[in-house]
């Protein structure tokens, strides 16, 4: 499996995240982009590869 970008402003997404802190939930669209991450690496049968560019998601 091979899960790709996981880097900040994509993981979690950049524009929800705005949305996010209009809105005043932004700790439940963290817990979200972390769950979605947690379910691609837990789906692998074997390996996971997780790449990213530049600065890593805070979710790793």
């Amino acid at each position: 499996m091979y899960v790709v970008s996981v880097n900040d402003d994509v993981l979690p997404d950049k524009s929800a995240m705005e949305k996010a802190a209009e809105d005043d939930n932004t700790e439940d669209v963290l817990k979200q982009e972390a769950n979605c991450l947690a379910v691609a690496i837990t789906r692998a049968k074997k390996y996971v590869w997780i790449s990213y560019f530049g600065s890593p998601s805070m979710s790793l």
